[in-house]
């Protein structure tokens, strides 16, 4: 009874902690902010639809680029890996892929998020800021967490247990 208590308390805070998991990831999701999200959240199903058609009509472009930084890295990794001592020219290729593929996505965000009224731009502009601060704190309590766990590991170090 006291594991199935335990299960059920755990599935509970899962199912509450996974949309403040899923809002303090999408700030820098894979290296960048987004306004994207946002910008969805307060859409109008008209609109999402709208957004739709724009990640068809961009959607070879992304790919393109994803792949293209994927090789980039894949270049990189393999100069470090063969001994190569002067990496500059695939770091370079790195850096421009990067902002290629930051420059389209973008591109898209603005392009959506110019479709929604003052008022939708706003709401989505205040989501954002909230849930960067959110994430922020996040980062800064578990620091703290790290910081208070290493100290009480090391505290005890060097005493003889009784």
């Amino acid at each position: 009874m006291k594991l199935f208590r335990s299960l059920a308390a755990a599935g509970v805070i899962t199912a509450l902690l996974a949309p403040a998991a899923f809002a303090h990831g999408f700030p820098h999701h894979r290296g960048g902010a987004s306004a994207m999200m946002p910008c969805m959240v307060v859409a109008t199903p008209e609109q999402k639809a709208n957004l739709r058609q724009l990640f068809t009509s961009h959607k070879q472009t992304l790919i393109t680029d994803h792949q293209n930084l994927r090789s980039a890295r894949q270049a990189l990794n393999e100069a470090i890996l063969s001994g190569t001592k002067d990496v500059t020219t695939q770091e370079a290729a790195v850096a421009k892929a990067q902002q290629q593929m930051l420059h389209d996505r973008d591109a898209l965000a603005a392009q959506f998020c110019g479709q929604l009224s003052q008022q939708q731009l706003s709401a989505a502009d205040t989501l954002y800021k909230n849930l960067s601060q959110l994430h922020e704190q996040s980062h800064q309590q578990a620091r703290s967490y790290f910081a208070a766990a290493r100290s009480a590991s090391t505290s005890n170090t060097g005493q003889s247990s009784d």
